[in-house]
């Protein structure tokens, strides 16, 4: 159970990240939600904490899944509607924004790890449908 220190970084942290034109830092939105300035300047301590995970775990989720289709839409061969400058460029937020929500490593991350995560979720998923079909 979250306490409401928690409960209020999450609810600022879902109300920011990903939200055109935000400008708050980690640390800002720690002391927004009540905490102290040493905790604001190590954000990631909070980050950690698992019940701060569980708490964004539902839109890491749903990140995950427009981070994919975002990939599947550059595979596509024909890209008549979409431009891939446009496409990487959703994936590399969406990436970084995952990765900070769910307390993954924040730091430069090769694009080939995140492709090969994104075709083993996809074989599973693809595995997973065959499974109850």
């Amino acid at each position: 159970m979250p306490t409401p220190k928690q409960e209020k970084f999450i609810k600022i942290m879902l109300e920011n990240v990903g939200t055109k034109g935000n400008t708050k830092s980690l640390g800002q939105m720690l002391l927004e939600a009540g905490y102290e300035e040493s905790i604001a300047k190590n954000p990631y301590r909070i980050l950690e904490s698992e019940t701060v995970k569980e708490g964004l775990s539902e839109t890491v989720k749903k990140m995950k899944k427009i981070r994919n289709k975002a990939l599947k839409t550059l595979d596509n061969k024909s890209l008549d509607e979409e431009k891939p400058k446009d496409v990487v460029d959703i994936v590399d937020k969406l990436q970084k924004n995952i990765q900070l929500l769910s307390g993954e490593e924040t730091e430069r991350v090769g694009l080939k790890q995140v492709l090969v995560k994104f075709i083993d979720e996809d074989e599973k998923e693809t595995t997973d449908n065959k499974d109850t079909d």
